[in-house]
């Protein structure tokens, strides 16, 4: 008779437990107050978004306007500027901004105080480039409209998509709108359709080759012979609105790698998708060295040198420094970079921006 011996093995299995913490979203801080317009019996707000969005994101904005007697009114948009109707006519208000979004309200921000007026004259108040960042939301590149073609005029950084949409923005509801044009550095025509929606009109560029400047131009306005223009140029990877792309501007992107698109930085969100992230570094990357193309003839101020090779032992002397630096070696740029100066004192390296020279002063490397 055989005897088996059975030996039974039990495998315990030791339980592990982890402990997940769940963020929760916060109110985000307060926006920044900007200027208001009056209308006939409402207000328009600007502002600027929170720098922090409290880890969700900014579902709309609203302003408040509070009279030193009477009845207060509010209003609420994804955009700045914010209109609040039903307001009294020559009654001052002092407006503020609060962003909100799954947590509730933020802070109240500072206040504008403003004064609605009966049979306001239409008037621009505001120009923008405009896209949507993902589930981020819109975010606006500000225009300056009183810059020409050939100056140093806002850029747009971020990629085209199915095209541009560039909002001129009123003092009071817009029904209607005429003629719209825009061309471009070289006078030729750019496709451009108008459209208005509550105070703004919307104006749709297609989608533009990179490094082009444009003026758009409007001529009516709810019947009204406004003719108002805008000029603004196209160079994606700018994120330093500089008219040109460099290392600035690629270690900007860099440095906020792994953010969330925010009012504070959706600039460098290059590609419009709602964080910051190696693409918009390749996007910058691949458009180092270009810069926003000129209109075929001078910048009226604009002075064109070359920088001086300084004289060894002899940094006190006008003659060597032509008054353009500090009398110290550290202080001076490298000598025989060919240079632009444009009459907003923006400086441009050409040697640099064709893959020679460097930027900054020597220093140490002198």
């Amino acid at each position: 008779m055989k005897i088996f011996n059975a030996s039974v093995h039990f495998i315990c299995a030791t339980l592990l437990t982890t402990t997940v913490g769940i963020v929760t979203a916060q109110t985000p801080s307060a926006p920044t107050i900007g200027a208001a317009a009056a209308g006939d019996a409402q207000a328009f707000v600007f502002f600027t978004g929170p720098t922090a969005t409290g880890g969700s994101v900014i579902t709309s904005y609203t302003a408040s306007c509070i009279p030193g007697a009477g009845v207060s009114a509010s209003g609420n948009s994804a955009t700045s500027p914010i209109s609040v109707a039903g307001l009294t006519n020559g009654t001052a208000y002092d407006c503020a901004v609060t962003a909100n979004n799954t947590a509730g309200s933020s802070a109240p921000s500072a206040t504008v105080r403003v004064t609605p007026m009966a049979a306001t004259p239409l008037a621009l108040i505001g120009v923008a480039s405009r896209k949507t960042h993902g589930v981020a939301g819109i975010f606006q590149v500000p225009i300056n409209d009183t810059i020409a073609i050939d100056g140093a005029v806002n850029v747009e950084p971020r990629r085209s998509g199915a095209g541009h949409d560039i909002v001129f923005q009123f003092n009071a509801n817009i029904i209607n709108v005429g003629a719209v044009s825009a061309i471009d550095e070289s006078t030729a025509s750019v496709a451009a359709t108008a459209a208005p929606s509550a105070n703004e009109v919307v104006v749709t560029l297609p989608t533009l080759t990179d490094n082009k400047r444009v003026t758009i131009s409007l001529a009516t306005v709810n019947g009204v012979a406004i003719n108002k223009s805008a000029s603004i140029g196209f160079l994606l990877g700018d994120v330093n609105d500089s008219r040109s792309v460099n290392s600035s501007d690629i270690s900007s992107v860099k440095a906020r790698s792994g953010q969330p698109t925010t009012a504070a930085n959706f600039r460098f969100d290059v590609n419009a998708s709602g964080a910051i992230n190696s693409s918009d570094i390749s996007a910058s990357k691949s458009r180092a060295g270009a810069s926003l193309t000129g209109t075929g003839g001078p910048v009226a101020g604009t002075i064109m040198f070359v920088a001086q090779v300084p004289t060894m032992n002899d940094f006190a002397s006008r003659a060597s420094t032509f008054g353009n630096h500090l009398a110290s070696m550290d202080s001076v740029v490298r000598g025989g970079d060919l240079m632009i100066r444009y009459p907003d004192g923006t400086l441009r390296n050409l040697t640099r921006e064709t893959g020679y020279g460097m930027d900054g002063m020597q220093l140490a490397n002198a």
